[in-house]
């Protein structure tokens, strides 16, 4: 949170609500997804899906959108920048 609410102008009050936002967000959002697998529900999207990943990701592997892009039906196009 700190690189949200980092800046000089941020105060107090603007830390708290950004941290009770981000709960309120997990708490309806996520509850939400629990139920969901896009794995297996939206292979076949009908526009395009740009995915935008890095090899060094520490919060999601690679792996997980390669599986994702193999999964999914339809004209897949791939672009790799280095």
């Amino acid at each position: 949170m700190v690189g949200m609410t980092g800046a000089p102008e941020y105060g107090l009050a603007d830390q708290v609500t950004a941290q009770l936002g981000l709960a309120v967000t997990f708490a309806t959002v996520y509850d939400q997804l629990d139920n969901v697998d896009l794995s297996t529900e939206a292979l076949n999207i009908g526009v395009p899906v740009y995915f935008v990943e890095g090899r060094a990701d520490q919060n999601s592997t690679s792996a997980l959108a390669v599986e994702c892009m193999n999964r999914m039906k339809g004209t897949i196009e791939a672009s790799r920048l280095a």
